[in-house]
């Protein structure tokens, strides 16, 4: 019997796969700035839930008991995306795509400690299927050298990792909708007044001929960021849910090979997806 978390949870896969899809595209332009782009659409995209939640009329709480909760995810999601930027430009997106996968492991160890969630063996048996689907479709033959790269890669998948479990707490006592669009607008902030010289290159990320698709993206990600924690609110699963997020990546790989016709590995990529599913049977 399919739950009400595990259809939003659908929903949160399907929608950032999309929206990955779209970035990539957005980002392919010869004068795009990738950290242009993330103070933009995380601004934006704050503005766009605080409007709906105006528009809904949610009830502002009480945010003073919740002060260090709220500017945990700033200070880590600002950090984390500081150290990706800095791993992309150190290592292979294959390479990191692999090592970041690991915050799935933070979660999951964040989530049984400060939550008190269960997570079975067979579930952490589905959990490594998921990472060694991700793995296949991502290794690209090549020596491996171990350097600064991968350890920016793990800090930041530390970062990420442990602030799903922060989320997962704090959306439990204030308004999904309104806590991300407090949260995105003050990351975009954040990460603008670290990252100052990327903001003369802001006007690229308004062009006319992609405005449609920026637009498309913003609520896209909006969608999938407020479901994956209504989601939570439903199945109080911190640890089961990050796990099954991992497939995000398949799901990805899969609308590329459609959609953008990304075939190379193609039959690496089925077995992938065969492997992952095997995965996310177990974890649920």
């Amino acid at each position: 019997m399919i739950n009400g978390w595990q259809i939003l949870l659908t929903i949160s896969i399907a929608t950032y796969a999309i929206s990955v899809l779209l970035q990539k595209t957005l980002l392919k332009e010869p004068d795009s700035d990738p950290i242009a782009f993330c103070i933009v659409f995380q601004i934006l995209t704050g503005l766009t839930l605080g409007g709906y939640v105006f528009i809904r009329g949610v009830t502002i709480p009480n945010l003073i008991p919740f002060i260090p909760n709220i500017v945990l995810p700033i200070l880590l999601y600002g950090v984390g995306n500081a150290l990706i930027f800095q791993a992309l430009k150190r290592i292979d997106a294959s390479e990191f795509t692999i090592i970041f996968s690991s915050r799935v492991f933070f979660t999951i160890a964040s989530a049984i400690l400060f939550l008190k969630e269960p997570f079975s063996s067979v579930q952490f048996i589905g959990t490594m299927f998921i990472i060694l689907s991700i793995v296949l479709i991502s290794w690209e033959k090549k020596s491996f050298s171990f350097h600064s790269g991968y350890v920016l890669a793990i800090f930041a998948a530390i970062c990420y990792g442990m602030e799903f479990v922060n989320d997962a707490y704090v959306i439990t006592k204030i308004n999904v909708s309104f806590y991300f669009a407090l949260v995105l607008f003050a990351q975009g902030l954040f990460i603008g007044a670290v990252y100052r010289r990327p903001l003369m290159k802001i006007k690229t990320v308004f062009r006319v001929k992609t405005l449609a698709r920026l637009i498309v993206f913003i609520l896209l990600y909006a969608i999938q960021a407020v479901t994956i924690f209504e989601a939570y609110k439903v199945g109080k699963n911190a640890a089961q849910i990050a796990s099954i997020n991992q497939t995000t990546t398949i799901m990805t790989v899969i609308l590329a090979v459609v959609f953008l016709k990304e075939r190379k590995n193609l039959l690496r990529k089925i077995v992938g997806v065969c492997i992952s599913s095997i995965g996310v049977l177990l974890v649920i």
